[in-house]
């Protein structure tokens, strides 16, 4: 690592002649069932020089960015005595050899005055050269061996600053978010929006249509003697009218998932957004968490806001008590997930958080966040709420009995798998990325995948809560926002799938630290897709009883 930048590979193709680039450095390479090392590497150092616009102040000294680190590793056998032992703390100085060479290459070749001699190259491993003395054989494997690197410095006018990672993420070996699989998953993704989007509006309008004739009109004679025609007036989300707007069991914790998951939604659209407008930077993934926390800090203000707003719907009267469970709920679950797994971590002599950042972390939720969050529910309770088109009994009607098939728990697992089948690869990249320490950059495609995750959960939401009302069950708050979350248990589930394919641990912290921290994403992830599936069924029943409404008014 130099300078942020991770080494590039530049190996040599002998088939092709020509050279390739990967991500990292090999250390070797097997050929004829006989291991060889790469004991020699080229170092090249590419820098460029920082415009005097760009220079910090206060000094007038020409500074130099690296702009390309590449790494071309060789293997060259070297019959060679050893002179000194740096393991048994010989004194070495600068101008001192630790080996003397029978064979060596031109490069190494200490009877050739310094100026002469060139660096290492391709060419003088794969032939004879100089006095002849030199074979050209590969380094084996072997107990003793010489490593020797050179440094290639070169000043690089092409390459600026800010485009000094487009090499890497033109890498193949790089994570390959580019190619024609990535492109042909988010056709899918969208075409799968596609074809749900027209399927639900085409099932729902037919069915509302029908169901408006049959429930907004004066019967004949002859429909009220038909008993079928009866029996389908008698039944029917109409029956529930009055009850389908009551106020769900806990609705204060309702409320404050609620809040907790539009706060996520919001974090998560503005971290896309800027991302996608360059203001992340691939090589500062701390600075990445201190945007999402500050970002999570500053939606405060929406959460207590909305969460305020929707409690007073309920009829709700412990503001304050609302306001603090929503303050300290969410972020102190994972401030002690986190802090508990550092605690753990710093026992194991395992890379930790350090303590000041995790201080920032709790100075941010305090002192940002929870007077958000109060100054949001108190003005969100002063407004007037939600406005129901219908008016709610005292006493609640009873439920039929429901099929097995309409259980929250089927409804919510068949309905999550059209959304995780959408979201489902990136949400592959995206682990490769954190776990696998690969490079994330294709933001257009993750912002394309957000929406059409948010917008497959309302749609197949809004279609099983009709279904609820449908049968004259009106207990669809708690099961809109759990039908949304469900896809979250899907995504911890291919976690644990992931888990068996990354290389196994010996560490115990690291296993911690993996089932820790996608936890605490799935948990959110699903706070957010309830948050949403919730307010698409809301809006969805709001808007079919005040037609319904409408309609029996003109009737009468």
């Amino acid at each position: 690592m130099v300078d942020n930048l991770p080494a590039l590979s530049q190996l040599y193709d002998a088939t092709s002649s020509q050279s390739e680039h990967l991500l990292g450095f090999p250390l070797g390479f097997i050929f004829e069932e006989r291991a060889y090392v790469y004991n020699h590497v080229n170092i090249y150092l590419d820098y460029h020089k920082v415009d005097r616009a760009d220079l910090d102040t206060g000094t007038s000294e020409d500074q130099y960015r690296i702009v390309k680190f590449v790494v071309e590793p060789m293997s060259i056998h070297h019959s060679f005595k050893p002179i000194a032992t740096p393991d048994d703390d010989a004194i070495l100085h600068a101008n001192e050899r630790v080996a003397k060479l029978s064979n060596p290459i031109a490069s190494c070749n200490y009877k050739v005055t310094e100026s002469l001699r060139r660096h290492t190259s391709i060419d003088m491993v794969r032939s004879p050269i100089g006095d002849g003395t030199h074979s050209g054989l590969l380094q084996k494997a072997s107990r003793h061996m010489l490593f020797t690197y050179d440094v290639i410095w070169k000043e690089n006018t092409d390459v600026p600053w800010s485009s000094r990672w487009d090499m890497y993420l033109d890498l193949q070996g790089a994570v390959n978010y580019g190619g024609v699989s990535h492109w042909v998953s988010v056709s899918n993704s969208i075409t799968m929006v596609i074809l749900l989007s027209v399927s639900v509006v085409l099932l729902l309008v037919r069915n509302l249509r029908s169901d408006y004739h049959l429930y907004c009109r004066c019967s004949t004679d002859e429909e009220l003697q038909d008993k079928d025609e009866l029996k389908n007036c008698a039944r029917g989300w109409h029956n529930i009218s009055y009850d389908v707007f009551r106020a769900p069991p806990h609705y204060l914790l309702l409320s404050v998932l609620c809040g907790t998951g539009l706060q996520i939604v919001c974090m998560m659209l503005l971290a896309v957004i800027f991302a996608m407008l360059g203001t992340f930077s691939l090589d500062e993934r701390d600075s990445l968490a201190m945007v999402l926390i500050s970002l999570y800090g500053c939606m405060g203000y929406i959460a207590g806001y909305f969460t305020g707003y929707i409690y007073k719907s309920f009829n709700g009267k412990s503001l304050y008590k609302a306001a603090a469970v929503l303050s300290t709920g969410f972020p102190s679950l994972v401030f002690v997930i986190v802090a508990l797994m550092n605690v753990i971590a710093r026992k194991q002599n395992h890379i930790s958080i350090p303590f000041f950042s995790l201080l920032n972390y709790l100075l941010m939720w305090l002192g940002l966040s929870s007077p958000l969050v109060f100054l949001g529910s108190w003005k969100g309770f002063k407004a007037r709420g939600f406005a129901y088109p219908v008016n709610i009994n005292w006493i609640p009607r009873d439920i039929p009995h429901q099929p097995l098939l309409m259980n929250s728990t089927v409804t919510s697992y068949f309905s999550s798998l059209i959304p995780f089948g959408v979201c489902f690869y990136e949400v592959m990249n995206i682990m490769t990325s954190v776990w696998v320490d690969e490079y994330y950059y294709t933001f257009g495609f993750l912002a394309l995948t957000v929406v059409s995750l948010l917008l497959t959960s309302s749609q197949m939401t809004v279609f099983m809560n009709y279904q609820y009302l449908k049968s004259e069950d009106y207990r669809w708050w708690w099961r809109s926002f759990i039908a949304g979350a469900f896809s979250a248990i899907h995504v911890f589930v291919y976690a644990l799938y992931y888990s068996t394919k990354l290389e196994e641990s010996k560490n115990a912290v690291t296993d911690i630290y993996y089932y820790g921290y996608m936890t605490l994403a799935c948990l959110a992830l699903g706070l957010g897709l309830g948050t949403f599936s919730l307010m698409s069924s809301l809006y969805f029943n709001q808007l079919l009883y005040k037609v319904y409404i409408s309609r029996c008014l003109e009737l009468s």
